[in-house]
């Protein structure tokens, strides 16, 4: 009797955790058996028909995907922190935000330049022969891979039939997550995202949301996280172990890879890559903090950046909340071939330590303090490699120590 008391005592002191469900989705329009998502037979038909909340995906659940999805993965129900909700790839997993427009009813509007009715909504990347990058132009395309959106008409350089010129044409129409507002604890996991209007904007302060060993490449944007007041921040987001590549939209507009906006705080990226475009035209920064209010303690750490129109990491504004985060952390990151700065500072940025980044052949300085801020700031910058870049390494309005770089 006396052991049985104690078993179960200490049932009662440890912590709860529900049971959890493995659940199983497959690319829209196969034959999976029963399809209720109970197993990889019985897969869900499509992200459209999977179940969340009660008797489908819910706190401590796994979905797990197989297969190439053209349609967007929404996000419907939030784990907990004992019980994330893990989405993960199940043998390979790939969203691709794109339609194959490839064989159309294509119009010639001129001499080389085809047009497609695809719709009001703007493509935003157009991929051609699977994986080249269009370029897109403001005017007619007059060269291969250039292509223009008039709404509602998408339009292509083509030498006769767009078909018999290219072997695939694809037009990012839809994100690659949609319905993402406010989720809470969900993990993405080894998924590849590919060609979409935009990877996610994450908006309604999603918090402890993370992307683990990812792939996101030719998208026509990237990774918003994105908060709501005061009172309800995005926080703890985290991008861990990807790999980045070529997100572009038109030339020399913002197109950061990751942008934290809007009432973010304390969230993480590292030990990911970040390759941009080699001319420098597409795309703009690697990561954006865009803070319009008050948010800090942010930690980028071990990342590479190479080839941005614009800097690697670009803080406009991470002033502490009332909450009191840690410093933003930058530290041991691999930064080279940016068209402007590695890392830049605008004024209201505060509280910043950079320390043992390897900064070299950019176009500007390797640490760059835009406005007063140099002086007024507060900042730890230390133990840094700055090599090779056209202008100094620390722009001249910096009065603070510095120490070993």
């Amino acid at each position: 009797m006396k052991k049985a008391f104690v078993v179960l005592m200490i049932l009662l002191l440890l912590p709860v955790v529900g049971w959890t469900t493995d659940w199983y989705v497959r690319p829209a329009g196969g034959d999976y058996g029963n399809e209720d998502g109970t197993s990889y037979d019985n897969a869900w038909d499509g992200f459209s028909n999977i179940v969340w909340g009660a008797g489908g995906v819910q706190a401590g659940d796994t979905l797990w995907l197989d297969g190439e999805f053209r349609e967007s993965l929404p996000i419907g129900a939030s784990g907990t922190a004992n019980n994330p909700i893990r989405i993960r790839a199940y043998n390979e997993a790939v969203i691709n935000g794109s339609d194959d427009i490839t064989s159309v009813s294509w119009e010639e509007e001129s001499t080389n330049v085809w047009r497609y009715n695809i719709g009001s909504t703007d493509p935003r990347i157009v991929v051609f022969n699977d994986t080249q990058s269009g370029n897109r132009v403001t005017s007619d395309p007059t060269a291969q891979f250039k292509w223009t959106y008039s709404d509602p008409y998408i339009k292509i350089y083509s030498e006769g039939e767009p078909s018999s010129y290219y072997s695939k044409i694809e037009a990012g129409v839809r994100d690659c997550i949609s319905d993402a507002f406010g989720d809470h604890y969900v993990e993405l996991e080894g998924i590849t995202f590919t060609k979409g209007r935009r990877i996610v904007y994450w908006n309604g302060a999603p918090s402890n949301v993370a992307f683990i060993e990812c792939r996101f490449l030719h998208n026509g944007g990237g990774i918003t996280f994105r908060g709501i007041d005061s009172d309800t921040y995005a926080e703890n987001c985290k991008v861990i172990d990807c790999y980045l590549n070529d997100i572009r939209y038109t030339p020399n507009t913002d197109v950061p890879f990751i942008e934290f906006t809007s009432y973010t705080r304390s969230c993480t990226v590292e030990n990911s890559t970040f390759i941009g475009d080699s001319t420098y035209t597409y795309g703009s920064d690697g990561i954006i903090i865009s803070n319009s209010c008050a948010g800090n303690g942010f930690i980028f750490n071990n990342n590479s950046f190479k080839y941005f129109a614009e800097n690697a990491i670009d803080i406009k504004n991470n002033s502490t909340s009332s909450v009191g985060e840690d410093w933003t952390v930058i530290s041991d990151n691999i930064i080279e071939r940016t068209d402007q700065a590695g890392i830049v500072l605008h004024l209201g940025a505060s509280k910043v330590e950079i320390t043992r980044n390897t900064i070299r052949n950019c176009s500007h300085y390797g640490i760059l303090f835009i406005g007063d801020n140099g002086t007024e700031g507060d900042y730890r910058i230390a133990y840094n490699l700055i090599t090779s870049n056209d202008f100094a390494g620390i722009s001249d309005n910096y009065s603070n120590p510095v120490q070993g770089n």
